[in-house]
């Protein structure tokens, strides 16, 4: 708690007052595009895009975090900069804090960091309220194959699950943790017997199967 001045005072550095230099930016493109090939060689990651390009459609929650080749590549330090400082804002943040510290203090020196680096300008600013009732996205659904001359299989099955709000998602949770403990500790014997009740056990769990778990 003692640094707790000094963090502040970085992290609000880092939030306000980036340079996104040209230089940094290509540093970044090219750490990227090395992280976008490596994902594209491991058939688990390729297959979990595949089931959400599949699943959500083309929403940015289908869409691959890392971003495409071609869009990695068109980004300029403009664009990039234009959206920070559209969007990393004071009033459009939240800040949480942990551990031997004083509410009141953490609020006093956030403010006071933020109105040093001259961005904080609208004190009237409150947490935008969760999402309760919005539009539920219509899941696109179908079927994606990816063949490579690979030795592994990868599979993954999927539907919509039950909201945030549904209280069987406790129940949901506890289902969830058990077969993610299961799975370790199947004999061969048992998983073939296991596997034949699996669809019935994910279909009443309304997860998504996962090396015989659940998420």
């Amino acid at each position: 708690d003692a640094d707790l001045p000094l963090a502040i005072d970085v992290v609000c550095d880092m939030v306000t007052s980036a340079l996104l230099r040209n230089a940094d930016v290509e540093n970044e493109r090219g750490v990227i595009l090395e992280e976008i090939a490596m994902h594209d060689d491991d058939p688990g990651d390729v297959v979990h895009d595949e089931f959400a390009k599949a699943l959500l459609g083309d929403s940015p929650l289908g869409r691959p975090i890392l971003g495409t080749v071609a869009s990695i590549k068109a980004l300029s330090r403009d664009v990039i900069n234009g959206y920070y400082r559209e969007c990393y804002r004071p009033d459009a943040t939240v800040v949480t804090a942990a551990g031997n510290l004083d509410h009141d203090d953490v609020v006093r020196m956030v403010t006071e960091a933020y109105q040093l680096a001259g961005v904080y300008t609208d004190q009237s600013a409150l947490p935008v309220a969760p999402r309760i009732g919005a539009t539920a996205l219509a899941p696109a659904g179908g079927v994606a194959l990816v063949t490579r001359p690979t030795e592994q299989a990868n599979l993954v099955l999927g539907m919509p699950g039950i909201p945030r709000t549904d209280d069987r998602r406790f129940a949901y949770r506890a289902l969830r943790a058990w077969l993610h403990a299961l799975r370790d500790r199947l004999t061969v014997e048992s998983a073939a017997k296991f596997a034949a009740q699996l669809p019935e056990l994910l279909r009443l769990g309304e997860g998504e199967a996962r090396g015989g778990g659940a998420m």
